[in-house]
């Protein structure tokens, strides 16, 4: 029996292609992805008790769920890592409810532990469902309009959050925040930062800022000049959020896209001269628009850089509640094989809750995504998220693209920004996190077809130099 029957008998069989069919299913996934990104944009509202959030997840899910049954989803070895990464959560997941080794008190759940569990499950799936519509719109239907719908998505967000931030303080209208937030309550907001932050159709600044990474990195890629008004107002509305770990992610991404390119070429240093000029006219941009005491252009420097010196140095991170849960995460036995989706986090609440007397035992997040998969899922979990992350990174590498399209580095440098920024941010994949990993396996899988195999403009955007 051949591999392809093995194949043909567990999977659903691929049709026979047309030019006609493959643009079909190519649409079929670019409007996928267009009302999913659509609806991941709008994080802080809801459709009665359903965020439309959650809903975005759903969207992605069902249309990969779609393409599997139809045998027309892409055949993708660079997310095989991410796929077992589910199977073996599962396992954990369920050895973990069956030991009772260890007694934990069951903090306050706005969902039922059952669904609190599945949404875990849920929160892998639906990047990995978005990775796979990427790839499916990219090769089949266009990649320049991937590209331009994630461009514009992000300039129309950033957009909304510099309005938002100017209607919050001169108090015009605005789309009513009506995500319930974990104490049963609509999303609240409050400022207790050096200037105000922007945080536009987001629950928290910082979930902007890393919402934005991917359509400034792609804009970096796909546009003839780094210094363009998608870029700037990106910059902008990133800038205004006052993230910590989404500016120190752009510019780690921006470093490495440099290291990547080969750093001792011209061409290398001029992505950073370039990126260094957005970045300055961003920063002159946020002092003229930036509302609090005393703004002026070296604010942002002693805000961030002052965080930046607390999180090394002591204070900052030590003394806020995400320092108490690093703490507790730091005070909880590591697993080999993990505890188990959801019961991870139910053993940390136990321990944040036992430390900090008087804290309500809301569940707690790791507020990182390597601590979450790391005591979730043990080492395999991590070292199984850990390739899926840097395989993209390594294919660019080692298929020297650089030197091919030297811009083409800047997705490669995208991975890296978000691989940086969820260190202490999220502590689950987000779909635009697998956005920039699907773009990377597009341009590589570009470069290793022939021109024949793939769509036109992929492949000339790829060859072009």
């Amino acid at each position: 029996m051949s591999v392809t029957d093995v194949q043909l008998r567990y999977w659903p069989q691929q049709p026979a292609w047309t030019p006609e069919l493959r643009n079909l299913w190519g649409k079929f996934s670019y409007y996928v992805l267009i009302v999913g990104l659509i609806s991941n944009l709008l994080s802080a509202y809801a459709l009665g008790p359903i965020p439309i959030d959650w809903m975005s997840r759903a969207i992605f899910i069902g249309g990969a769920a779609v393409m599997t049954f139809a045998g027309t989803l892409p055949n993708v070895p660079a997310f095989i890592p991410l796929a077992l990464l589910i199977q073996w959560g599962l396992v954990t997941t369920v050895g973990g409810y069956i030991d009772h080794s260890i007694d934990i008190r069951m903090p306050f759940l706005t969902t039922p532990y059952p669904v609190f569990i599945a949404l875990r499950f849920l929160n892998i799936l639906a990047p990995l469902s978005c990775a796979y519509l990427v790839v499916a719109a990219s090769e089949r239907h266009s990649f320049h309009k991937v590209a331009r719908l994630i461009v514009w998505l992000g300039t129309i967000g950033a957009l909304y959050a510099i309005y938002v931030y100017f209607a919050e303080i001169y108090g015009l209208p605005e789309l009513s925040r009506d995500r319930m937030g974990t104490g049963g309550a609509e999303q609240s907001t409050t400022f207790t930062f050096d200037f105000h932050r922007a945080l536009g159709s987001f629950r928290e600044p910082s979930h902007l800022a890393e919402w934005l990474l991917s359509p400034l990195f792609v804009s970096f890629a796909v546009k003839k000049r780094v210094v363009n008004p998608h870029t700037l107002v990106m910059l902008i509305a990133m800038l205004l959020t006052g993230s910590l770990a989404g500016i120190a992610g752009l510019g780690l991404g921006i470093f490495a896209a440099a290291m990547l390119g080969n750093p001792l070429r011209a061409g290398s240093w001029k992505i950073i001269g370039g990126f260094v000029g957005s970045f300055l006219l961003g920063i002159l941009a946020f002092a003229a628009v930036a509302s609090g005491k005393d703004i002026n252009v070296f604010t942002l420097f002693e805000v961030v850089g002052g965080r930046a010196g607390d999180v090394l140095f002591g204070g900052g991170l030590a003394q806020s509640d995400r320092g108490d849960i690093l703490h507790a995460a730091l005070q909880q036995p590591i697993h080999f094989f993990g505890y188990g989706f959801g019961r991870a986090n139910v053993v940390l609440t136990d321990i944040y809750t036992r430390n900090n007397f008087g804290a309500t035992p809301f569940v707690v997040s790791y507020h990182s995504l390597y601590l979450h998969y790391l005591f979730a899922t043990g080492f395999i979990g991590l070292g199984l998220l850990l390739w899926f992350i840097f395989t993209p990174v390594y294919l660019f590498w080692s298929r020297r693209l650089a030197r091919t399209r030297l811009q083409l580095s800047y997705l490669a440098g995208g991975v890296v920004a978000y691989a940086v920024t969820n260190t202490l941010l999220f502590d689950e994949l987000t779909p635009q996190f697998a956005v920039m990993v699907a773009l990377v396996i597009v341009v590589v899988r570009a470069k290793a077809q022939t021109l024949t195999q793939q769509r036109p403009d992929t492949a000339a955007f790829v060859s072009q130099a």
